[in-house]
């Protein structure tokens, strides 16, 4: 098992994706942690969803026109992922 979902690493997958709110993903609404991540004016304008069926996991990343990514460029999606 990956070292982010076990309950004993500080950094792991309970820690990080705290939040949870309900989202449309592939035209079907489900539940999905995420969390916040920041751009360069350290407001947390990006989230990165973590859809989890059992062991499988998909992240996944709202898409939003010309944002403020955390290295100060413009994008359209930020996507932060454990290694």
């Amino acid at each position: 098992m990956p070292s982010y979902l076990q309950p004993s690493t500080t950094d792991n997958y309970t820690n990080t994706f705290a939040n949870n709110e309900s989202g449309t993903f592939n035209e079907q609404v489900v539940n999905a942690d995420y969390v916040q991540s920041y751009n360069s004016s350290v407001t947390g304008s990006w989230k990165t969803y973590a859809l989890k069926k059992g062991t499988t996991l998909i992240w996944a990343g709202l898409a939003q026109d010309s944002g403020d990514s955390f290295k100060n460029t413009v994008i359209d999606y930020q996507l932060l992922v454990p290694a």
